[in-house]
């Protein structure tokens, strides 16, 4: 069994969220490592697949539903983003990202929709940090 680790990014009450397919989102995600805490995978997501840097975060939950993910047994940890900035190095290809105001109207993969439905109450606690440091 693996565990999937999905940060929550919200700026101004919209969500980030990864454009997976036509009509159909999907969260920054990150499989656990051994050797890292949520809270890592969490940030490593973040930088890899949308150039954001995770500055403070805080665990939300656990996710566990037989078949949430089709390929294979996986629980999803749920980790908040409360401040973050855009990050300015990038190594690869970053997915295509969007702010989505009304996320609990959009298709996401998986059980997404049922994590965003309980965890859209903490859109208003997330912050962008707006200042660069040197």
């Amino acid at each position: 069994m693996r565990i999937a680790v999905y940060p929550l990014v919200f700026d101004k009450g919209a969500l980030l969220a990864l454009i997976a397919a036509p009509d159909c989102f999907r969260l920054p995600a990150a499989v656990l490592r051994d050797n890292e805490t949520i809270e890592e995978a969490a940030k490593r997501a973040l930088k890899k697949e949308a150039a954001i840097d995770g500055l403070e975060c805080q665990f939300v939950g656990i996710y566990d539903s037989i078949g949430r993910n089709p390929l294979m047994r996986e629980l999803a940890a749920v980790v908040l983003v409360r401040s973050w900035k855009h990050s300015p190095i990038v190594e690869g290809r970053i997915p295509e990202t969007d702010w989505l105001i009304s996320f609990n109207e959009k298709k996401f993969l998986f059980d997404q929709n049922i994590i965003l439905m309980e965890q859209g109450i903490f859109a208003p606690l997330s912050r962008r940090v707006v200042a660069i440091e040197a």
